[in-house]
């Protein structure tokens, strides 16, 4: 059974940032690329509680203000070897209230639908998960190839010598392929608390569309993830925010 006060969302928002100087208050349609990932998060009916983790004083202000909870993060869990899931371990030991389910969402994927969180949430507990990451179908990705050696062959296959000459056409493959696009990710307390992993135990997915899977990391990137935004996300948001 679903019970509102058993999920929280958590946000991790670091202050530096290679690609992009700022990156989490670098301006994404008008507003801070911050803004719309705690948009979305509070447009959720499923969760109690928004939490920011950040080592920026500028972010965790911005974040409150926003009327999210804030947790500052000491900088040995914010460099650029340190993993999400530290981040996310001090964030839960920084949280005192009771809690079962942690959705991790990421400021750098702002293509989300307005109920892609509570859809992703309601997939979790129906399928009695431990664990959920969101995706998009990558069925069509698999005549990838690679270079070594000087030798050209084919990746992702069952067979290297046969791969290229009696492949079946793509409408023919039966199999189902899945690509991690970093937008959600759902697992229980329990789970990352014993393996130290956000994905693990019984794991499923939250199928998107593709063109939602774009992450922020590079200014080239922005200027298509802004159009993708507005075209088919911005009326989405057009209500006042809180």
């Amino acid at each position: 059974m679903q019970n509102v006060s058993d999920n929280i969302i958590i946000i991790p928002a670091r202050g530096k940032s290679k690609g992009i100087k700022n990156k989490n208050l670098y301006r994404f349609c008008d507003k801070p690329l911050l803004y719309w990932t705690l948009r979305q998060a509070f447009m959720s009916k499923k969760c109690k509680k928004v939490y920011v983790t950040s080592d920026s004083n500028k972010i965790l202000k911005f974040a409150k203000d926003q009327g999210a909870e804030i947790i500052k993060r000491p900088q040995k869990y914010s460099l650029d070897t340190s993993s999400s899931e530290e981040a996310i371990l001090h964030a839960m030991r920084e949280i005192k209230e009771d809690y079962k389910t942690v959705v991790l969402l990421q400021a750098t994927s702002p293509l989300r639908k307005r109920n892609d969180v509570d859809n992703a949430l309601h997939k979790f507990y129906k399928t009695k998960s431990d664990s959920l990451f969101s995706c998009h179908d990558a069925s069509h990705n698999f005549d990838i190839w690679h270079f070594k050696k000087n030798k050209t062959s084919p990746l992702f296959v069952e067979s290297h010598k046969t791969f290229y000459t009696k492949r079946k056409p793509r409408q023919l493959i039966k199999k189902n392929y899945f690509q991690q696009n970093g937008s959600i990710y759902i697992f229980t307390k329990e789970l990352i608390k014993k393996i130290k992993n956000r994905l693990g135990g019984n794991i499923n997915v939250y199928e998107m569309d593709e063109w939602q899977s774009f992450q922020l990391d590079c200014k080239k990137q922005l200027c298509y993830m802004q159009l993708l935004f507005e075209k088919f996300l911005k009326k989405d948001y057009s209500r006042p925010f809180l």
